[in-house]
């Protein structure tokens, strides 16, 4: 893979905020009203005195709605697609794009509208290619910045918390204790260890079950929930819901590393680096620290 596509496929933030997503979607419609009311293009220095702010307040309106729906609906709609365990700097540029584009074909018929002109290819052509013009490349340059940025910061921020870490046991699992996954089907549940189990990954309607077999990894499938896997876990402090689809045995992790989206975990006899949500950074960070 060269450098770029190997850059292209670097993980990036995807936000899940609410009051983010509104909040750049106002601040686009405002940006878009005032960039047409300075620099009037598409004819519109020519629209009468009375007229231009409500039209260009149109303008304005119609941007922030387009995105909110871009950022929130289409979420719902491609859950899978939209997943940020698998969102990487090529899908944050060409979902902005998108969005450049969804709001110029958006202006483009609320042009044809106000102004009653005659739909062409040549004028869809003409909203697209300066729309995409004006906004590719401060767009594209804001992405690969945040992603370096984001990265520098938490590869920084997660060499601190691995070397404040004790390598010893933290919250101490008692040898012999067994503990067990319940599945729906009872035939199925699983019985182990508990200084066995690794991490657990939600998979649907199931539950992905990583365990020590030894000192080799395996896991198992069961048809359960990471709610149901909690409460088996209730007791034991040294399991840790991480992420809203991940607990880990925080007494097997031994290093902590970063990438833009945030921490990674490094669990012992395992290649698979278990993802931390933002929102526990702190607190991850004082429980391993203990």
């Amino acid at each position: 893979m060269n450098p770029v596509s190997r850059f292209l496929q670097q993980p990036y933030p995807l936000s899940e905020s609410r009051p983010r997503k509104i909040a750049i979607a106002v601040g686009m419609g405002i940006f878009v009203f005032l960039f047409l009311y300075i620099f009037r293009p598409f004819g519109l220095y020519s629209l009468p005195a009375n007229d231009a702010m409500s039209v260009l307040f149109g303008y304005g309106l119609l941007c922030t709605l387009i995105l909110f729906f871009n950022m929130m609906g289409l979420t719902v709609v491609f859950p899978k697609f939209f997943s940020e365990e698998r969102w990487t700097v090529w899908k944050q540029i060409l979902f902005s794009l998108w969005n450049i584009v969804s709001v110029g074909l958006g202006n483009l018929l609320y042009s044809i509208n106000v102004f009653h002109q005659e739909p062409s290819f040549i004028l869809l052509l003409k909203f697209q290619m300066v729309t995409l013009f004006v906004s590719v490349l401060p767009v594209t340059i804001i992405v690969l910045f945040e992603q370096l940025r984001l990265m520098r910061k938490n590869l920084g921020e997660a060499k601190k918390i691995s070397s404040r870490m004790h390598h010893k046991k933290r919250l101490g699992i008692e040898p012999e204790l067994k503990i067990t996954l319940r599945s729906e089907n009872p035939k199925d549940n699983l019985e182990l260890f508990a200084m066995e189990l690794l991490f657990i990954i939600a998979a649907d309607n199931y539950i992905d079950v990583h365990y020590l077999d030894g000192e080799v990894e395996k896991s198992k499938l069961i048809r359960s929930s990471l709610k149901n896997a909690k409460e088996d876990l209730r007791n034991q402090n040294a399991f840790y819901r991480c992420h809203r689809g991940w607990i880990v045995n925080l007494d097997h992790v031994y290093g902590v590393t970063g990438n833009s989206q945030g921490y990674r975990l490094k669990v012992r006899n395992s290649d698979i680096l278990v993802p931390v949500s933002r929102n526990l950074n702190n607190e991850l960070s004082n429980r391993l620290s203990k």
